[in-house]
């Protein structure tokens, strides 16, 4: 063998050798591309995540909330109405014994408490939904209604 003959076999395992290394290369960068790909994808799905649960979270606070003020607004009515037929049995059961004046008094207390009454009816069933849909929410939200409570029934509108 003469050295024409060892530099070919060595010029031929050489670039075997690169060709083999080229394609471990392209290997590994379509594979980390494709890990790149499904990472920014998963990246997007998470921050999507993310804010549909703090949108759920806000929408939790707000119903919270607004069950807290029905239930406010329905003790003082409540107390309002019973300091009313307090203050009438009084009147009925010591009439003989109270001045004109201290009974035009308690009546007046009466009609306030009754007008006060009056001004807050009760709402049938409060509906809890948080807010408008964004531009980002699904289109079947489009059909929910945009206020968040039933105008009047609480006095925010």
């Amino acid at each position: 063998m003469d050295a024409n003959d060892v530099s070919e076999q060595i010029r031929a395992a050489v670039e075997t050798e690169r060709a083999e290394h080229r394609a471990v290369e392209r290997f590994r960068t379509r594979g980390a591309m494709v890990i790149a790909v499904l990472a920014m994808l998963l990246a997007i799905a998470s921050l999507g995540g993310e804010n549909a649960t703090k949108e759920m979270i806000s929408a939790n606070i707000h119903a919270s909330d607004s069950w807290a003020f029905y239930q406010a607004k329905n003790i003082r009515q409540t107390v309002n109405q019973l300091a009313a037929d307090e203050l009438e049995a009084t009147l009925l059961l010591h009439a003989a014994m109270l001045t004109d004046e201290a009974r035009q008094q308690m009546q007046r207390r009466i009609e306030r408490y009754r007008a006060t009454v009056a001004i807050k009816p009760k709402p049938k069933t409060p509906t809890l939904i948080s807010r408008r849909p964004s531009s980002r929410s699904p289109s079947c939200w489009a059909q929910w209604p945009s206020s968040p409570l039933p105008v009047g029934s609480y006095g925010w509108h």
